[in-house]
């Protein structure tokens, strides 16, 4: 029996430009959860301290896809599972690499579920926008305390000019066992985001964790970014909304309308019904 789950990348796909879920997608989703039984998840870059509030009007009851595969997240339990730790080896010999660029990131660990930001200092526009719009959130902390353990470490994020970011990369590109994704930050015209983790946390990993816990024999996504590549490519259909990167509409199965038509929700939507026409579901 063929089981489908759809999953959804959040900024510049399925939040709009104003940073949400508009009240169509919201209902449009909740009555495809609810009325038809459809599977929904989300694969994204943030932490769940921001989706926890992004998401907290959709009833989605399967665990979704945070820091671009670093954890599974349960919204219902408000827990992770399936955590990719760098471990201390690695960790420390990236920050060793790093030298005074660290203090152009945060780091983020996970202790007894809740994750943690740590900091040195907070320059640039990019860098104190991400922290004021974050700083508040119950599940998540920020804090310029030194790590203590190492092997809490699960991730990195660094917020700067295009410039820094590729002097960044090109310190860290050379260590094995790390992944890294670079991109212009849609929010903030003069930053570029550098994402770091280990090559087992990739949006694709968590697409294959998904699958194989939900048992779902059809994987179909949504994105806009280069961190959605790896997940297009491990994904049965891939759909690129209509203001994504040029690199993504390449690969993807079609071009759909833009985060700002509620353009996700509503593929899914008729998909969904497609699927159900000849059961008279919709």
């Amino acid at each position: 029996m063929n089981k489908t789950i759809y999953i959804s990348d959040l900024d510049g796909t399925l939040l709009n430009s104003q940073r949400q879920v508009s009240k169509s997608s919201v209902q449009l989703i909740n009555e495809l959860i609810e009325e038809k039984n459809v599977h929904f998840s989300v694969a994204t870059a943030r932490t769940p301290a921001t989706v926890e509030y992004l998401l907290k009007e959709i009833k989605v009851q399967e665990p979704i896809i945070v820091m671009n595969g670093v954890a599974l997240y349960d919204l219902t339990k408000h827990e992770y599972s399936q955590v990719e730790y760098f471990g201390e080896r690695l960790a420390k010999e990236i920050i060793s690499h790093l030298g005074d660029w660290i203090k152009h990131g945060f780091i983020y660990t996970i202790h007894n579920h809740r994750i943690t930001a740590h900091y040195d200092q907070l320059i640039g526009k990019g860098r104190i926008n991400f922290y004021e719009e974050r700083k508040n959130l119950e599940y998540k902390k920020f804090t310029n305390d030194s790590i203590t353990n190492y092997n809490e470490i699960i991730y990195f994020v660094f917020i700067d000019t295009k410039e820094n970011i590729q002097a960044i990369y090109d310190l860290l590109e050379s260590i094995e066992g790390i992944g890294m994704v670079r991109y212009k930050d849609i929010y903030c015209n003069e930053s570029y985001l550098l994402e770091v983790y280990t090559t087992k946390a990739t949006k694709a990993n968590g697409v294959e964790k998904l699958k194989s816990k939900g048992q779902f024999t059809n994987v179909i996504c949504f994105g806009d970014q280069l961190n959605d590549l790896n997940m297009f490519h491990e994904a049965d259909e891939a759909y690129a909304v209509g203001n994504a990167a040029k690199e993504i509409k390449k690969v993807a199965t079609a071009v759909i309308g833009t985060n700002d038509e509620d353009s996700v929700a509503r593929f899914i939507y008729e998909h969904a019904c497609h699927k159900d026409k000849e059961e008279e579901k919709c």
